[in-house]
C-alpha cells in the first residue's frame, strides 16, 4: 500500500455522480483532500479559488475536453493535469488524445486507486519542485550575465589603455640600446593584453548572441566570404597562408543577417589560421555546395586535425582541443557561430581526423522570393550537402589580385 504523504494533494472531483464522489472520498481520504464539483463551470471556479494538485474528471471524454480548453484560454489560471476516469478502451484513447495526464478505469478496486493517486500526486510534486530549481536557475543565469556584461563594460577600455601603453612602450624602445629582459617582458605584455582584449570581445559577442534579434535580408555568400577573406588577408599572408575559394561562378543567396554570418565565417576563419599547426604547406579552402533547400558553406584546412572524441566538444563555451597548438584563443569562437547558424534554423558541424585537417560546415536556408515556399527543415544540410562541390578554385595570389583590384 503506497505511504500517506506528508502534505496530502489536493485532488478536485468534476463529476455528477454523487456515489463517485462518495467511493472517492472514502478511498483517498487519507491520503489527499478532495474537493467535489458539478459541471466545466464550477470546476473553473475551484481552480481559480484554490488551485489543486490534480483534476479528476469523471465525465465523458468531450466535456473533459471542453474543460481542458476552458482552462486553457485562461491565461490566469494555473493548468492542473487532468485526470480522466474511463469505463472502456475507447474512452481511454479519447482521453490520451485529449491530452489527459493518465486514464483510470472506473471498476479498479479502492487499493489500486489508492496507488495510482498516491503516485500521481508524487509525480506533481517532483515536477513542481523542478520547475521550481528550473526557475530558479534561470534567475541565476540572469544575474550572472548581467554581472559578466558589468564587467566586461568596465573592464573595457582600461584593457584598450594598458595595450596601447604597452605599445607605445616597445615604439620607444625600439630606439633604445637592445635588452633582452626588457624586450621579452614588454613581448609577453603585448601578447596578454591582447588576449584580455580578444576575451573580453568574445565574452560580449558570446553574451549579445544569445539575445541575437536578426535583420533578415536577402545575402550573396560570396560576397560576404570575399569580404572576409579580404580582412583577413593581412594575417594570412603573415602567417603564409593559401587561401583556395571554391565557388567561382557560383553565386547563391541566403536569408540571413548579413553581419552575423560574416561573423561566423570570420571567427572560422581565424579558428582555422590558429589550430591547424604549422603543416608545409599551410591552406584554407572556402567552398560553398548546393544543397536542395539550403546552401553549404565549408571552411577546411589542411593542419594537424581534430580527433573523433571531441566533435561535440569544440562548439562548448571556453572549451579548447587538449594538446591544441594554438598559443591564443578564448574558446568561444566556435560556441558563438553555433549560436548564430541555430538561430538562423541552420546547422553547423565539424568533419576531420588526426593529421588530415579540418573542415568545418554550416548550412543556411536558400533565399525565397515568396515565403510559402519553404516547408522544409533548413537544418538537414548535414545530410543532403555531402556531395555536388561546386567546381572552380582561385590561389591566394590571385584572389588578393582580384579584391585589390
Amino acid at each position: 500500500m503506497a505511504e500517506q504523504p506528508q502534505n496530502p494533494g489536493k485532488l478536485l472531483l468534476v463529476s455528477q455522480d454523487a456515489a463517485c464522489a462518495e467511493f472517492l472520498g472514502k478511498a483517498l481520504g487519507d491520503i489527499c483532500c478532495i474537493r467535489f464539483v458539478e459541471g466545466v463551470g464550477k470546476a473553473l471556479a475551484a481552480v481559480s479559488s484554490d488551485p489543486p494538485d490534480l483534476i479528476l474528471v469523471d465525465l465523458a471524454a468531450d466535456k473533459c475536453q471542453a474543460l481542458r480548453r476552458a482552462l486553457d484560454d485562461n491565461a490566469e489560471l494555473k493548468k492542473p493535469p487532468l485526470v480522466l476516469l474511463t469505463s472502456s478502451a475507447s474512452e481511454e484513447i479519447q482521453g490520451l488524445d485529449i491530452g489527459v495526464l493518465d486514464c483510470l478505469p472506473k471498476e479498479m478496486t479502492a487499493e489500486l486507486l489508492r496507488h495510482r493517486i498516491a503516485h500521481l500526486l508524487e509525480w506533481k510534486r517532483m515536477a513542481d519542485h523542478a520547475w521550481q530549481l528550473e526557475t530558479r536557475a534561470d534567475k541565476r543565469i540572469e544575474q550572472l550575465e548581467s554581472l559578466i556584461e558589468m564587467v566586461t563594460h568596465d573592464l573595457k577600455s582600461p584593457v584598450v589603455a594598458i595595450h596601447g601603453f604597452v605599445r607605445m612602450l616597445r615604439k620607444r624602445c625600439d630606439n633604445m640600446p637592445p635588452d633582452l629582459k626588457r624586450d621579452e617582458i614588454l613581448k609577453h605584455l603585448t601578447v596578454a593584453s591582447r588576449s584580455l582584449q580578444n576575451f573580453l570581445s568574445d565574452l560580449s559577442q558570446l553574451l549579445a548572441a544569445d539575445k541575437i534579434e536578426l535583420e533578415m535580408e536577402e545575402v550573396c555568400l560570396t560576397e560576404a566570404i570575399e569580404e572576409v577573406v579580404r580582412l583577413q588577408l593581412q594575417s594570412l599572408e603573415e602567417k603564409r597562408i593559401e587561401v583556395n575559394l571554391d565557388f567561382e561562378d557560383y553565386r547563391p543567396a541566403v536569408r540571413a543577417d548579413r553581419r552575423r554570418i560574416m561573423q561566423v565565417l570570420d571567427n572560422l576563419i581565424i579558428n582555422a589560421m590558429s589550430h591547424m599547426g604549422e603543416p608545409p604547406s599551410p591552406r584554407i579552402e572556402v567552398r560553398l555546395r548546393d544543397g536542395r533547400h539550403c546552401v553549404i558553406t565549408s571552411v577546411a584546412d589542411n593542419g594537424v586535425g581534430i580527433p573523433p572524441e571531441y566533435h561535440d566538444k569544440v562548439f562548448k563555451r571556453f572549451f579548447r582541443v587538449p594538446g591544441t597548438c594554438a598559443k591564443t584563443g578564448t574558446g568561444l569562437g566556435l560556441s558563438i557561430a553555433k549560436k548564430i547558424i541555430e538561430t538562423h534554423s541552420g546547422r553547423i558541424w565539424l568533419e576531420s581526423d588526426c593529421g588530415r585537417g579540418a573542415t568545418f560546415s554550416f548550412s543556411l536556408p536558400k533565399f525565397l522570393a515568396d515565403e510559402s515556399e519553404r516547408q522544409v527543415d533548413f537544418g538537414s544540410g548535414l545530410q543532403e550537402g555531402r556531395t555536388g562541390i561546386v567546381s572552380g578554385t582561385e590561389t591566394a595570389t590571385r584572389h588578393a589580385r582580384k579584391l585589390s583590384g
